[in-house]
C-alpha cells in the first residue's frame, strides 16, 4: 500500500488529464497510487488516454473506465472508496501540480498529527499552460488567500463560509478524517468542494496553509463556472441553500450564514420570477429580509421584485438554468 492516493476524475480532456497525470507522476514523492477515472469518455479520446496511460508503463497508474457517466459526484464517490492509503487527495483533470506539492504536504502534517487537511494557494494558468500572473493576483486576493499566514488555521469554519479558499486541486486530505467526517450531505449536493470543507470544518478540524502556489489551476472557456452562471443555476443554488438551512452556528461563523442564505434565497427568487411563480419567489423575498434584516441591498431587491415582477424574467432569464419540472425540490428538502 502507498502513503498517498491521488484520484483523477476526468471526461472528454484527454489534452488536459496527460499533464494532470504526469505532474503525480514526476513528484518528488514517489510512494503514490493514482486512479484515472475515465467517466465515459467519447470513444477516440478514451482511446487516447488508454494509449498514454499504457505508454507511460508505471505500475503506481490504474485507469478505471466507468460503465455509466456517473457526474462529479459519483467520480468522488468513487475514488474516495478505493483509498486505502494514509493521504487522499482529488486532482481536476484540467489543474496541475508542482514538483514539491506532495513532499511539502506531507512534512506539514506529519510534523502536525492533529492538522486535517494540507492547502495551498495556485497560480493561475490558461488553456496552453501559460502563467497568468495578474488574473493570479486577482484571484488570491478575491478569495482571501493573499491575507493568510502561513501556518496552522484553527477555527476554519469563517475561512470556508465566506471565501472558498481551499481547492480540490491544492489540497492533500488525512484519510481517516475524511472518514470520520464524511464528504457529502446528500448524493444530489452540486457544490461539492463547499460540502467536503464545510464539513470538515464544521466539525473543528485543523488546516495548515501554505502561501507557496503549488498548484497551478486552469482558468479556461471549457469550466463549468464560465459555461453556467452557478448562481442562476437552479441545482446548484438549491442545494447551497439547502446545505445551509440545516445548519447553525453562533458568532462569525453564524453571520455568514445567514448573510450567505440571505443571497442564496434571493437569487432563488429570481429563478421562481423566471419560472413564472410568484408566489414561491415572494416567499424567499420574505426569507431573505427576515435573516438579513439590516442589508439595505437585500432591502433593494426586495422592493424592485415587489413593484416591476414582469421586468425580472427579461433581465435574468438568459442567466437562469432551470432544473427538469419533475425534480424540482425546496431548498429545504436538498440537502436531508
Amino acid at each position: 500500500m502507498a502513503t498517498v492516493f491521488v484520484g483523477i476524475p476526468t471526461r472528454n480532456r484527454p489534452h488536459y488529464v496527460k499533464q494532470a497525470l504526469r505532474s503525480v507522476c514526476e513528484q518528488s514523492f514517489r510512494d503514490v497510487r493514482i486512479v484515472v477515472s475515465d467517466n465515459c469518455s467519447e470513444p477516440a479520446l478514451l482511446d487516447e488516454l488508454r494509449a498514454y496511460v499504457a505508454a507511460l508503463d508505471d505500475p503506481r497508474v490504474t485507469l478505471v473506465e466507468q460503465p455509466v457517466n456517473c457526474g462529479h459526484n459519483g467520480q468522488l464517490v468513487y475514488l474516495f472508496a478505493q483509498c486505502h492509503e494514509e493521504f487522499f487527495m482529488l486532482l481536476d483533470d484540467d489543474d496541475i501540480l508542482e514538483h514539491e506539492f506532495l513532499a511539502t504536504a506531507l512534512d506539514r502534517l506529519s510534523e502536525n498529527p492533529d492538522v486535517a487537511l494540507f492547502g495551498c494557494d495556485q497560480n493561475l494558468i490558461d488553456e496552453s499552460s501559460t502563467l497568468l500572473p495578474e488574473k493570479t493576483l486577482s484571484y488570491s486576493a478575491d478569495l482571501g488567500r493573499d491575507r493568510l499566514a502561513e501556518g496552522v488555521h484553527d477555527g476554519i469554519l469563517p475561512m470556508v463560509l465566506w471565501r472558498g479558499v481551499f481547492s480540490f486541486s491544492a489540497t492533500l486530505f488525512r484519510t481517516s478524517v475524511l472518514r470520520d467526517c464524511g464528504t457529502l450531505d446528500h448524493p444530489d449536493v452540486q457544490n461539492i468542494d463547499f460540502n467536503v470543507y464545510l464539513r470538515l470544518a464544521e466539525r473543528g478540524r485543523k488546516a495548515w496553509w501554505c502561501t507557496q502556489k503549488l498548484s497551478r489551476y486552469r482558468w479556461h472557456a471549457d469550466q463549468t463556472r464560465k459555461r453556467v452562471s452557478w448562481e442562476f443555476n437552479e441545482a446548484w443554488i438549491a442545494t447551497y441553500a439547502g446545505l445551509l438551512e440545516r445548519r447553525a452556528f453562533s458568532g462569525e461563523a453564524e453571520r455568514i450564514r445567514r448573510f450567505l442564505l440571505a443571497f442564496a434565497y434571493r437569487r432563488l427568487a429570481y429563478i421562481e420570477f423566471v419560472r413564472g411563480a410568484y408566489r414561491a419567489a415572494y416567499r424567499y423575498l420574505v426569507w431573505t429580509v427576515q435573516l438579513d434584516p439590516f442589508n439595505w441591498r437585500a432591502w433593494s431587491k426586495v422592493l424592485f421584485a415587489a413593484l416591476f415582477p414582469f421586468l425580472i424574467a427579461p433581465l435574468w432569464t438568459h442567466k437562469v438554468t432551470l432544473r427538469p419540472t419533475a425534480s424540482v425540490e425546496s431548498a429545504s428538502q436538498v440537502a436531508t
